[in-house]
């Protein structure tokens, strides 16, 4: 892949200006994760006193290194990176990534200085992200030069962010969520390589299935546009774009130096460019993930099947609020429904088992029958959980003994691969909603089997809205 920032993600030979012996120094951190990491590549320390830094060989300078470097990391004094920018031209590198701050983001002296950088970097056609980033990260190679170590496991989601926080500070949240990146990028001020850059990079990379941006305002709108809009055909992009209201636009200057634009002409351009909007950070990366696992809806038809009424009506109520419609099942439908449905039960769409115990039911028989139905393009399906529950009963565990608890738990097992079967084999988008999570054996062997889940029913519903607005847009696009 021809792609600066491919060559940024997959260096062979990494100088890195910032680090030290002090762990406490954010340069030393960043260093310290591409040795924990396992990088396959050369690290390069630059330490004008120190003979070794993390065990590795330093060197004095630049010039003294064995070979050019394809990659010079900058964690220093802002004033010092226009002449490293230079040397580090000058020599044949060829990409860099510059964390230090203080640049345009800091007022009329620090655009001075980050005009002096670019001057040096342009002249030497080294191209570079940041400055005032956190790093950036790939998880396969592996290459981390964030200010956090990544521990989970390699992923399907693309992130580029304006904020470092949005990106390494949500790791716990990927943990909890069971979200793995393909890989991440701190842009900060953008100040050459920004967001539309980022976009092609993950429109070439094989294990981006889904984007995620963290937006704070558009520097080359135009560019980011159309990228955007060619993109969003083949993979979702879901956005969390921030600083349209003036206290949010005033605030993103002094982070980023982004500059802002109207809320409502964002809005414009996403929908024309078939982005998805997220409310907040949790979501959008919840959201990207849950895309990256199913198909884009056909139609704005959505089946609900729960074991609780509250729920229904929950999510019947956000997908009429969005522009979905919960319709009539067919007849066919609801003739076999009525061989099936415990006489509590509710034979409408949404489809309530309440009361019933039947884990067929919900995890198979219902299932097969609403995906089958011609009314119906996509399902949500609340209320699965694992026969862990009764582990938590005392009074059950004591009295029907730890053998039938073994015997539900393969029992349901078999069931559960029947959902996922059946879920994978229609071509229509299934969600699962649960207030539980990875911890219940039954939402993990969904989870891992590729169906996504969301902690309430109206997250549920908002990512079938989204692989709704995806599939027409696909649509418009190929018919235009």
């Amino acid at each position: 892949m021809d792609s600066p920032i491919h060559r940024i993600l997959h260096p062979k030979a990494v100088a890195f200006v910032g680090a030290s012996n002090n762990i406490s120094t954010m340069g030393t951190a960043q260093m310290s994760h591409m040795l924990d990491g396992l990088f396959p590549g050369r690290i390069y320390p630059i330490h004008l006193k120190e003979e070794k830094v993390l065990g590795l060989k330093a060197y004095k300078k630049l010039t003294d290194l064995p070979e050019v470097p394809d990659l010079l990391v900058l964690v220093i004094r802002n004033e010092r990176v226009p002449e490293f920018i230079d040397v580090a031209g000058r020599m044949g590198t060829r990409c860099a990534v510059v964390i230090s701050g203080g640049f345009a983001e800091g007022g009329q002296s620090g655009m001075n200085l980050q005009e002096k950088m670019l001057q040096a970097a342009r002249k030497h056609d080294l191209r570079m992200v940041g400055p005032n980033c956190i790093g950036v990260l790939e998880t396969r190679y592996p290459f981390n030069i964030t200010y956090f170590p990544y521990t989970l496991k390699p992923g399907h989601v693309g992130v580029a962010s304006h904020s470092g926080t949005y990106l390494t500070h949500m790791f716990p949240v990927f943990k909890r969520l069971d979200i793995g990146l393909s890989a991440g990028l701190s842009i900060g001020n953008e100040a050459d390589l920004g967001m539309a850059d980022c976009l092609e990079y993950f429109e070439q990379d094989e294990h981006t299935r889904a984007i995620a941006l963290y937006i704070e305002g558009f520097k080359h709108g135009r560019k980011f546009f159309e990228v955007a809009r060619r993109v969003s055909k083949t993979k979702p992009i879901v956005a969390l774009y921030v600083g349209g209201t003036p206290e949010g636009g005033h605030a993103a200057v002094g982070h980023t130096a982004a500059m802002a634009a109207d809320d409502k002409l964002v809005q414009s351009m996403f929908d024309q460019a078939g982005i998805i909007r997220a409310d907040g950070a949790e979501e959008l990366y919840e959201m990207a993930n849950g895309l990256t696992l199913m198909p884009p809806m056909k139609g704005p038809n959505i089946g609900i099947i729960t074991n609780s009424g509250g729920p229904a009506v929950t999510a019947a109520d956000k997908a009429a609020k969005l522009g979905l419609k919960v319709p009539r099942l067919a007849q066919e439908t609801v003739d076999e429904l009525k061989k099936v449905m415990p006489h509590t039960g509710v034979l409408n769409n949404p489809v309530d088992v309440t009361f019933s115990d039947r884990h067929d039911l919900l995890l198979a028989i219902l299932p097969e029958l609403l995906l089958s139905d011609p009314n119906v393009d996509g399902l949500l399906v609340y209320g699965i959980f694992s026969a862990d529950f009764y582990l938590e009963v005392p009074a059950i565990k004591k009295s029907i003994g730890a053998d039938v608890i073994h015997s539900l738990h393969e029992m349901q097992g078999g069931l559960l691969d029947q959902f996922i079967e059946i879920a994978h084999k229609h071509d229509k988008p299934v969600v699962g909603s649960t207030f539980l999570d990875r911890s219940d054996t039954a939402v993990r062997r969904l989870i891992d089997g590729g169906i996504p889940f969301f902690r309430t029913p109206e997250q549920a519903v908002k990512a079938l809205h989204a692989l709704y607005s995806i599939g027409r847009y696909r649509t418009l696009q190929s018919g235009a």
